[in-house]
């Protein structure tokens, strides 16, 4: 009621105000930039080798800005306010280009651009942000090629090679956007097809002569890097569409207003030939139009069909219908299992244990990566050896990552990260050095090497690596107070992290690649009292159902500084002592109610008769936590939950 007495250009307005708080609400609250960052973990230097490496290639200065803008998105808020920045030129950019292919209501179909700017960030790890900027640097050239004079040929021609050659540099593949869309405006609009053929052959001649004599790429690459063309999820078909939306319009819109100028010639021609003909019975004409003019009745034939649409049309020009339809699309391609998986990997990255096994207990996930995390978790809180079952577990995943897996950053770090902790640091360092040389300077992995370095006693190597996060914009603060220290105290004496650790770090050489169990027993050599290398050994023994190592290291459980045995531990003695067929097994160090719940489990399983697909439906929301279930069918109750869902 009150928004129709407003102006109704003042109400289109505000429509729109509240489409962009929206979308800034759901970037913000929604998608979540931080756990963007944390997925795609950009590094970027303030220092002219890091500008000159990417200016040497085409696209680079692209990825350089998306390397900048994305460390602004460790801030919630910020990262939105970007985003939602990003789509707003997104969205001026289309509905100028709509207009130039005279579009009568480029309002409602400049927003679909913005609203596939959503739902390619469905998908953590996509690179969205250098595509986009890569795409509205080739809208920006068009829309400076079309402002050129078209009767100045020359000025024009030389308008489009040097706006062709920028892009490119900047855009690479996504260049080709600018040559069609700036061919299509020089055939269709302007009626000069030399032009056209001409900005067509610049988008193949450009991208060959840079492959051929400026860079070593392939003509492949030439034409694919920065455009959606290789990956096929919601997120990548999201990119595909935002990137063909407006050439397909401009095509489309192109062709209209050619026929459009067509059947207007042949209207303006037709009183002439009505001249020339013999006189004939007079015939009506048409209605007469608010100016007294007479309209011919072939105009509103021909018409008439897209008069059916009135209604549609109508409704398609009210932004709130597009915050509808954009909620409801972005609802439905959310990827919920990416996001959960980026929350893992945001609380792993900042050491948060608790708030990570809270996330990870509501929403299981069996991801090598996310199970990784979990394990860690479990043993910086202690609770290794009581709730490793509670969560996604199978035989066939690692306790930790194993650098063979994937060569990813991340996958790296934590795997160096878990060996540090616990005493192995040679190995860290060369598993960190080795992410180094495969991945480039990314931060985290100069922050653990700067760490190792100062374990060593090696103060000038420190210094290597935390000079290089003082050029960076997020880890500036925490590699300038490493530099204090270090001018104070060269070992970092006072640092209880570090010191815990240079109290378990092995002495003895070691060559190969050796197992878990090898590494572990030569950390508990060093010292006997690593209680966080005796979990990690006592969880390796429970995942590979080798309870009798269990009952073999029983007196060690004190020593490390257990008060009473750990709940999966008195499990593994249950079973053992079923196995053994021991008939005393209340004399076992095992607490009633777990014993009294190992009878029950028994007889539960006993009553399946043999039939282990009923049994593990059956036995898994009661008993899906315990080993007794993971020893049974070779994983948890919460890995088969994730699988069912």
């Amino acid at each position: 009621m009150g928004t129709a007495r407003l102006n109704p250009g003042l109400a289109r307005n505000l429509e729109y105000a509240a489409l962009l708080a929206a979308y800034f609400l759901w970037v913000w609250l929604g998608i979540s930039p931080p756990l963007q960052y944390s997925s795609l973990t950009p590094a970027f230097f303030l220092n002219e080798t890091f500008f000159r490496e990417h200016w040497g290639y085409a696209g680079g200065m692209i990825e350089y800005f998306e390397a900048l803008l994305l460390q602004y998105y460790q801030h919630g808020w910020l990262g939105a306010f970007i985003t939602t920045g990003l789509a707003g030129l997104v969205t001026l950019c289309s509905s100028f280009i709509l207009r130039t292919f005279r579009c009568q209501s480029p309002g409602p179909l400049a927003l679909v651009p913005a609203l596939l700017l959503l739902t390619s960030q469905v998908q953590y790890d996509y690179p969205w942000l250098k595509l986009t900027l890569a795409w509205l640097v080739s809208l920006a050239a068009f829309i400076a090629y079309q402002a050129v004079p078209s009767n100045r040929r020359w000025m024009k021609l030389c308008a489009g090679l040097g706006l062709g050659v920028v892009v490119f540099q900047l855009s690479a593949g996504a260049g080709l956007v600018f040559f069609w869309l700036a061919g299509c405006h020089d055939l269709l609009l302007e009626r000069y097809w030399p032009r056209a053929l001409f900005c067509w052959g610049l988008g193949l001649g450009i991208p060959w002569a840079f492959s051929r004599f400026v860079y070593v790429l392939s003509i492949g690459d030439a034409f694919q890097f920065l455009l959606p063309t290789r990956n096929w999820s919601t997120a990548g078909l999201s990119a595909k569409v935002m990137f063909g939306f407006l050439p397909v319009c401009a095509l489309v819109l192109g062709i209209r207003e050619a026929m459009s100028k067509r059947n207007n010639k042949g209207i303006a021609e037709l009183p002439e030939k009505v001249v020339t003909q013999p006189a004939e019975k007079p015939k009506p004409q048409g209605k007469k139009a608010g100016g007294g003019r007479t309209i011919p009745e072939t105009v509103p034939q021909s018409c008439s069909g897209f008069g059916r649409l009135g209604k549609i049309s109508l409704w398609i020009q009210q932004p709130l219908v597009w915050i509808l339809l954009g909620a409801i699309l972005v609802g439905l391609l959310h990827d919920q299992p990416a996001k959960r998986l980026a929350t893992i990997d945001y609380l792993g990255q900042k050491q948060m244990p608790v708030e990570l096994l809270k996330s990870a207990s509501q929403c299981p996930d069996s991801s090598p990566m996310a199970v990784a995390y979990v394990n860690e978790a479990l043993a910086q809180t202690g609770g290794l050896l009581s709730d490793l079952f509670r969560f996604a577990q199978a035989k066939d995943l690692s306790l930790w990552l194993s650098i063979n897996e994937q060569m990813d950053s991340r996958r790296f770090f934590l795997a160096s990260r878990i060996l540090c902790e616990m005493g192995q640091v040679n190995r860290a360092e060369r598993i960190a050095i080795e992410s180094l040389e495969i991945n480039g300077y990314q931060p985290l992995i100069l922050k653990q090497l700067a760490l190792i370095s100062i374990l060593k006693g090696e103060p000038a190597v420190a210094r290597i690596f935390l000079n290089l996060l003082n050029q960076t914009v997020a880890n500036r603060d925490w590699a300038r107070n490493y530099l204090q220290i270090l001018d104070q105290d060269p070992k970092a004496s006072l640092d209880t992290g570090l010191e815990k650790i240079r109290s378990m770090m092995i002495l003895e050489d070691s060559a190969g690649d050796p197992s878990a169990e090898t590494l572990l027993q030569q950390c508990l050599r060093r010292n006997r009292r690593n209680r966080l290398a005796f979990d990690w050994l006592m969880a390796h023994y429970l995942l590979n159902c080798q309870h009798e190592k269990i009952v073999e290291n029983l007196s060690r459980f004190k020593e490390v500084g257990y008060t009473e045995l750990p709940r999966h531990c008195q499990e593994a003695l249950l079973m053992a002592a079923r196995v053994q067929k021991v008939a005393q097994l209340d004399r076992l160090p095992v607490s009633p109610d777990i014993l009294r719940r190992n009878e029950l489990f028994h007889e539960r399983f006993m009553s399946y008769r043999g039939d282990l697909a009923r049994a593990q439906l059956g036995l898994a929301k009661e008993y899906g936590d315990t080993y007794w279930f993971y020893c049974l069918f070779e994983h948890s109750g919460s890995y088969a939950a994730h699988f069912n869902r």
